[in-house]
């Protein structure tokens, strides 16, 4: 008899340049039963290969080389059709703009408890983090 399957536990990618934040976001989410991968720049995330299955990117705005709604972009015309939440402080434009590209905006500073229900949503109730 095989034993029974576990969940998928579902994996958090945070692209955010400022150490302090990326450290402190990965730290939390791990804490909270996230599997996370961190990376300071686009370029190190569009490097770094294959994207997990069930997925989501928590990407801040203002990011060294291109901005974090280009990311998302590039990340989707690409193939990589996982959900998505952007880091800033915004403004009507910036917000119509995230809007139109299906990306919901989480203020900075970033709420633990808001970032963490929205992931929640936006990967559904199956996975692990979703009990912790």
């Amino acid at each position: 008899m095989r034993p029974p399957r576990k969940p998928l536990r579902s994996t958090v990618i945070i692209v955010e340049d400022d150490p302090s934040v990326l450290g402190s976001l990965k730290f939390a989410l791990e804490v909270g039963g996230w599997d996370v991968r961190a990376h300071a720049t686009p370029e190190a995330l569009l490097q770094a290969g294959a994207l997990p299955k069930r997925s989501c990117l928590v990407v801040d705005y203002r990011l060294p080389g291109m901005n974090g709604l280009d990311l998302v972009r590039r990340l989707r015309a690409a193939g990589a059709r996982l959900p998505a939440v952007l880091m800033t402080t915004s403004n009507r434009a910036l917000q119509g703009e995230a809007a139109r590209a299906g990306v919901p905006i989480l203020e900075k500073p970033i709420e633990l408890d808001q970032l963490q229900r929205t992931l929640r949503a936006m990967l559904g109730s199956k996975s692990l983090a979703a009990a912790a």
